[in-house]
């Protein structure tokens, strides 16, 4: 009977070691198919994000591209019509400059008129003596 006992717990742990060695076989199999399952969805989703912001930069490109050509735009609507205004400004300043001008000469020759007319006044008034006159006087 120590004998069937001997072979029989050696039979059980035989047996025991068999169901660990399959059962650790099985996780093994099992581990290996889920780690290479993770691997493989995670090549897919490096891709997909990959994409995904290749796709991002290109549309954060083009809006960039877009927005700095309509800031272009306006930049040089501002510009011309900051040049139409300083154009319209120096035309106004020629021109009242212009009209000054004209009214000084105006009054410039208002005035010389107006010292001619006195000066000729004076001297029909106050006449010279001429030199016939003075010759005489004198001797």
């Amino acid at each position: 009977m120590s004998e069937h006992l001997i072979v029989g717990i050696a039979g059980i742990l035989l047996g025991f070691l068999i169901g660990w060695l399959i059962a650790w076989r099985m996780d093994e199999i099992f581990w290996t198919k889920q780690l290479a399952e993770l691997r493989r969805r995670e090549i897919v989703y490096r891709a997909q994000f990959a994409d995904e912001l290749a796709a991002t930069r290109l549309q954060a490109d083009l809006t960039a591209e877009a927005m700095r050509t309509s800031m272009e735009q306006r930049i040089a609507e501002a510009q011309a019509r900051a040049e139409e205004r300083i154009s319209a400004a120096h035309a106004r300043a020629e021109m009242t400059n212009a009209l000054l001008r004209m009214e000084l000469e105006a009054r410039e020759t208002a005035i010389r008129q107006e010292y001619e007319r006195g000066l000729s006044e004076a001297r029909a008034a106050y006449p010279f003596p001429s030199v016939s006159m003075a010759s005489k006087t004198v001797h």
